[in-house]
């Protein structure tokens, strides 16, 4: 049995490492295939706009709602540009760091805003946020989001897509109500790191970025040809359940033919040098093997679809 346990935690957190790096070819703009920002849970990209807040998108560019910025503060754009960056030190005060701005972009029916820096900021310092490519819908249910209303953080509200290409947070779970509009809607992903998939409107409801894709390219790319936007899909981050097919009933034996399935892992690991990924993998996998109600230690048989799933990555390990 124990042969066997360990022939799994290999296979699996080979799947975890595979995964993980092919998961990534689903970035835009980024031919390297190389995740751009940290993995971490994090909220530096979070910014402060006078009475509103932001989100950093690229080096130069800041994501918020249109109301934030109205006629008034475009006209004077000196005055009502300075977006503050809060930069956590060792002191539990962070650091306040002020750009200013060069320009304000409003889309003409979202209420969403694109502000331009003078100067890009200190990527040493804050990172960009990803973005999401493809919309949640109505169908996928709820998830658990993070609302970044810098400098503050709330985590695990649940969030679900709604009407107008909105997503919606009920009343009882709404957060950082007065100043919060512009704020980032944030999914954490241990993929691929902190995704904005939506901006602050008001009254707990926010437009997804994924419906406004196009607009928030072109109009980077039309006055700043050299930034990047990074964009993730959803199903990335949430695949869809395994089918009734794949589902691993209780008294079935993974047959494992271990030359034929890990020679070719292997090979695998190193034409694609993800060494980087595979401490995650292994904690992973470890966590499969070492719950019981994942995984039956007496009789080797996994006990539930999640797990019975990791091995779809391998088309030739037969249940």
């Amino acid at each position: 049995m124990i042969y066997i346990r360990n022939a799994l935690f290999s296979t699996i957190a080979a799947c975890f490492i595979l995964s993980t790096n092919a998961a990534s070819f689903d970035l835009v703009n980024n031919t390297e295939n190389i995740l751009p920002y940290s993995l971490e849970p994090r909220g530096d990209y979070g910014v402060s706009i006078r009475k509103c807040r932001g989100a950093l998108i690229a080096p130069s560019w800041v994501l918020t709602a249109k109301h934030c910025i109205g006629n008034k503060k475009q006209n004077n754009i000196k005055k009502y540009g300075k977006v503050t960056f809060f930069k956590q030190g060792d002191n539990e005060k962070p650091q306040k760091i002020k750009y200013d701005s060069q320009a304000f972009f409003l889309h003409e029916s979202k209420d969403i805003a694109l502000i331009q820096l003078k100067s890009p900021v200190d990527l040493h310092s804050f990172e960009p946020a990803l973005l999401l490519a493809t919309p949640m819908l109505k169908k996928h249910g709820e998830f658990k989001m993070k609302q970044v209303v810098t400098p503050k953080i709330w985590h695990d509200i649940p969030v679900s897509a709604g009407r107008n290409e909105n997503a919606y947070v009920d009343k009882k779970h709404r957060q950082g109500k007065g100043g919060s509009s512009g704020s980032p809607w944030i999914f954490e992903s241990e993929q691929f790191g902190d995704i904005i998939f939506a901006v602050t409107h008001g009254s707990g409801r926010a437009p997804q970025t994924a419906y406004i894709k196009d607009w928030l390219n072109q109009t980077i790319n039309s006055v700043d040809p050299d930034a990047k936007l990074h964009w993730v899909n959803f199903e990335s981050i949430f695949p869809t359940e395994p089918s009734a097919t794949s589902k691993l009933s209780v008294g079935y034996q993974p047959k494992l033919n271990l030359h034929a399935d890990f020679v070719p892992l292997l090979e695998q690991l190193a034409i694609k040098s993800v060494n980087e990924n595979k401490a995650k993998a292994y904690i992973k996998a470890d966590h499969y093997l070492n719950q019981p109600e994942f995984f039956d230690t007496n009789s080797g048989v996994f006990l539930d679809a999640q797990s019975a799933g990791l091995y779809e990555c391998r088309n030739d390990i037969k249940f």
